[in-house]
C-alpha cells in the first residue's frame, strides 16, 4: 500500500514546555510545502517578543507501507518513547521533537532504524544514541560494538549512565 504522507501530517504540533520561561507553549501551526518528491513541514516559535525561530523537516511525499514497515512501527510502538512525553525529563523542551527507541537487543534497534531510514528518509546518523553501561564494561569496546552492529559512526554515541555491575553482567563487546 502506498500512502500520501500529507494525509497523516497533523495541522499543529504538540504543546511544548519552554524551559527558559517555565511554561507550556500553545501548539504551533504546521506549514506543509511540496518540494519535488518531498514535503517540507515547518513551524515557527517565538523566542522573545518579535523574534522567531523556524523548525523544519523533510519527509517523502509517499510512503510504501509493507509488512516489514508495519513490524517496525509495532516495534517502535512497543519500544519507542511516547512523543507526548519529554525526552530527557518530564518537563523537557524537547517534547515531541525527537524519536527514541530503547532496547538492549541491537537487532530490534537496527531493524527499526533501517525501516525508518528506507521508508521515511530519517538518516541513521541523525538519531541520537545513548548507552547505559555497567561499571565492568569497557566504554570504548562497547561503543565500537554498537557502532559496528548498527552501522553508526562511533562519535554519535554518548554514555548516558554507568550503573553498578558485576562479572556476571553481560558485555556485548566480548
Amino acid at each position: 500500500m502506498i500512502v500520501d504522507f500529507k494525509e497523516v501530517i497533523p495541522d499543529k504540533t504538540l504543546p511544548r514546555f519552554n524551559c527558559q520561561k517555565r511554561f507550556w507553549t500553545a501548539p504551533a501551526k504546521l506549514v506543509v510545502e511540496k518540494v519535488n518528491n518531498f514535503y517540507v513541514i515547518s513551524y515557527d516559535i517565538e523566542l522573545v517578543k518579535g523574534r522567531f525561530r523556524k523548525y523544519s523537516m523533510q519527509v517523502p511525499s509517499r510512503v510504501v507501507i509493507d509488512s516489514k514497515f508495519l513490524v517496525a512501527l509495532a516495534m517502535y510502538t512497543c519500544e519507542g518513547r511516547n512523543p507526548n512525553k519529554g525526552v530527557y525529563t518530564n518537563s523537557s523542551a524537547n517534547k515531541g521533537r525527537y524519536l527514541s527507541i530503547i532496547n538492549s537487543d541491537s537487532r530490534i534497534i537496527k531493524f527499526v532504524i533501517d525501516e525508518f531510514e528506507s521508508k521515511l528518509g530519517i538518516e541513521r546518523n541523525r538519531w541520537k544514541y545513548r548507552l547505559t553501561l555497567f561499571s565492568n564494561q569497557n566504554v570504548e569496546k562497547e561503543k565500537n560494538w554498537w557502532s559496528r552492529s548498527l552501522k553508526i559512526k562511533k562519535g554519535r554515541f554518548v554514555i548516558a549512565e554507568v550503573v553498578p555491575g558485576n562479572k556476571e553482567k553481560v558485555t556485548y563487546a566480548s
